[in-house]
């Protein structure tokens, strides 16, 4: 409940948002495969999959909690064009490989989620990237998100990768369609892929102007891969992973911000004479509604125009939420 006058409360949806406000003392660096840590409710995992590919023999990849509770990834990989070497993320859920189940406890970030239940996923990206130049660059900045026929399989049915960065990297499976998400065009690649005898169906959008900042409900990717039937309504969305597919290069990322919502958090200002509700416009469907005294039927409130409404002040208490 948040901090208010005696005659004004919210009540919310659960709201989950990660920021970079815890300080630490020191810069800690993690250097081996699987590494781990938790940042904020989300698991940091140096996922170095491929490493065994590097021709390089001083190669290293580090996932890096810095001394201000930012992220950074750092790395120096060299080989085969088409050999991914690691895969560092920061992640929420189910993670497929040798950590291979929930790295987050099961049920918190909003998974699992049945996919005809359109749970949304907001995610918020601002990043800053160096090119240390000794190898040239193939690699992709993407979100990773790894479906099941059931909310805790032993392998994927569906993968979904949403690149909103990468240079010289190519997606799995063939051109389908160029569509229109978050402002931008994306062209959108499906394919079988898989590891050994384990194969499923992976679906890829590459933002056609590659950016290092990226706002967005991951609901709307979601929801074309049902449009196409390429995902069915009781599938789960088990897996969350955000980071980079690294085949070559010499560099960072530094991650200036990173936020998952999964359910909107409902913003209050107050003036003289007026309150002031607003929530972030990538929710959609959802109603402001109020109760004078809780345990009472939640009703609309009137006068709200797309996602903020501007109410009088009162004398009375007013308890307010977002319903869906």
């Amino acid at each position: 409940m948040n901090s208010l006058p005696h005659w004004v409360a919210a009540v919310t949806c659960a709201t989950i948002l990660l920021t970079a406000t815890a300080a630490v003392e020191a810069r800690t660096v993690y250097t081996n495969h699987n590494d781990t840590f938790d940042w904020n409710g989300l698991c940091v995992l140096d996922n170095q999959w491929g490493r065994q590919l590097a021709t390089n023999p001083d190669w290293y990849q580090r996932t890096v909690l810095e001394d201000d509770g930012t992220v950074s990834f750092e790395y120096n990989w060299d080989g085969g064009i088409y050999d991914v070497k690691g895969y560092p993320v920061i992640m929420a859920g189910w993670h497929y490989g040798t950590l291979m189940g929930y790295r987050t406890p099961m049920g918190t970030w909003g998974l699992p989620s049945r996919v005809g239940d359109h749970q949304p996923y907001v995610v918020s990206a601002d990043l800053s990237h160096t090119d240390q130049g000794t190898y040239t660059e193939i690699m992709n900045l993407s979100w990773d998100v790894w479906f099941g026929t059931n909310d805790n399989p032993n392998v994927p049915s569906y993968e979904m990768m949403v690149w909103p960065w990468y240079v010289r990297q190519v997606p799995d499976g063939t051109w389908q369609a160029r569509i229109f998400l978050w402002g931008a065009q994306w062209d959108v690649y499906r394919g079988a892929v898989g590891s050994g005898s384990t194969t499923w169906t992976s679906v890829s959008f590459l933002r056609t102007t590659s950016t290092l900042h990226a706002t967005g409900n991951l609901g709307d990717f979601i929801g074309y891969m049902q449009s196409r039937n390429w995902l069915p309504a009781d599938a789960r969305v088990i897996g969350i992973e955000f980071g980079l597919e690294l085949v070559r290069g010499q560099g960072s990322f530094h991650f200036n911000s990173y936020s998952l919502e999964v359910a909107p958090k409902l913003a209050i200002a107050l003036s003289d004479t007026n309150l002031t509700l607003s929530w972030n416009t990538n929710f959609t469907g959802f109603t402001l509604e109020s109760v004078t005294q809780l345990g009472d039927t939640w009703v609309p409130v009137p006068g709200v125009t797309g996602y903020s409404a501007i109410l009088p002040v009162s004398a009375d208490s007013q308890f307010y939420r977002l319903g869906k």
